[in-house]
């Protein structure tokens, strides 16, 4: 996985350096299916993708895929 810090125009370079001829460019996207307009860091372009999965951080709201230790019962406590 590339670092956090790297621009997007830094994983091309870094990443794609060596892409056979013929092909001519690489469409990055957006957690949101659209494609980036501007040259953004790798990390906040990941964010992008956890939003609309998982919400935000600092949200209250319940998801189905996750699981509150609180939720969870001590079905045989060690003694």
């Amino acid at each position: 996985m590339a670092p956090q810090s790297w621009k997007v125009s830094d994983w091309k370079r870094k990443r794609l350096g060596a892409v056979p001829a013929g092909v001519s460019g690489v469409t990055v996207y957006a957690g949101d299916d659209t494609p980036i307009k501007s040259d953004v860091k790798l990390g906040r372009l990941r964010d992008t993708y956890y939003l609309p999965a998982y919400g935000t951080l600092t949200q209250r709201t319940r998801r189905n895929n996750v699981v509150e230790l609180s939720d969870r019962s001590v079905r045989n406590p060690v003694p």
